[in-house]
C-alpha cells in the first residue's frame, strides 16, 4: 500500500509540476502516520512538525507564507506546509478554501524568485471531517531563492533548520548563488563558434 500510494501521488505531482517531484523520504512516512491513525473510516492525524512538514493554523495577511516557501525551497529535499491545522497537530479547517488556495498561489507566484512555478503544488485534503490545504514544496535547482521584496539578503532568504524557516547568513547566499552562476555558465554557447586556440598556441610557444 505504501508503494501505491507513493506512485499515485508522484503521478499527481509530476502533472501538476513538470520540473521535479517530491521525495519518498516525504511521502511514505507521511502516508504511514495517517494510516496509523485511520479510525472507523476517518483519517486521525498523528503527524508532527518536523524539518519536512510545517502546520499553520490560518492564512493570514500576516503570515508569511512566502518564507516558509522559500525555506523549502532551498532546502535540500523540499517539504509540506498545512494550512488549518494548528501547532499541536489538530486539524481546525479552512473556511474559504478556493481563495485561500489562489491566495496562496497568486502570493508565491508574485513574491519569490527565481520563479518557484512549477515547484509547489497546492491542494485540499479532508481530515478528520475538516478541510485543509497542503502546499508541497520541492528543493529548487536554482539556489538561492528569496522573498522579491528584500532580495540576496538574510531578510530574503531563508533555509529549513530542524522545525522552523531561519534566514541564510550573507556567506551561505554568495556561496548558493555563485554554485548557480557556474551551473549556467557552463550552458551559455559564445556567439561566435569560429573561435581557436590559434593565438594562444603562439602565446605559449613563443
Amino acid at each position: 500500500r505504501k508503494l501505491t500510494f507513493f506512485v499515485a501521488f508522484s503521478r499527481q505531482y509530476k502533472l501538476s509540476t513538470p520540473k521535479t517531484c517530491i521525495s519518498q523520504k516525504i511521502l511514505v512516512p507521511l502516508h504511514a502516520k495517517l494510516r496509523a491513525g485511520r479510525k472507523n473510516g476517518t483519517k486521525k492525524t498523528l503527524m508532527t512538525e518536523s524539518n519536512r512538514i510545517e502546520f499553520k493554523r490560518e492564512l493570514t495577511r500576516e503570515l508569511d507564507i512566502e518564507k516558509e516557501v522559500v525555506a523549502f525551497l532551498n532546502y535540500r529535499e523540499g517539504g509540506i506546509i498545512y494550512i488549518g491545522i494548528d501547532d499541536a497537530g489538530k486539524p481546525v479547517g479552512v473556511k474559504d478554501i478556493d481563495s485561500d488556495m489562489l491566495t496562496i498561489k497568486n502570493r508565491l507566484r508574485d513574491n519569490i524568485l527565481p520563479s518557484p512555478m512549477g515547484l509547489f503544488d497546492v491542494t485540499a485534503e479532508h481530515i478528520e471531517g475538516v478541510s485543509v490545504i497542503r502546499v508541497f514544496v520541492s528543493s529548487g535547482s536554482e539556489k538561492p531563492y528569496y522573498k522579491k521584496q528584500y532580495g540576496l539578503s538574510p531578510k530574503g532568504c531563508f533555509t529549513r533548520i530542524g522545525t522552523a524557516a531561519e534566514p541564510m547568513t550573507q556567506a551561505q547566499i554568495e556561496d548558493l548563488f555563485s554554485r548557480r552562476v557556474r551551473r549556467s555558465l557552463k550552458h551559455i554557447p559564445s556567439p561566435r563558434q569560429d573561435l581557436t586556440f590559434r593565438q594562444l598556441n603562439i602565446y605559449y610557444d613563443s
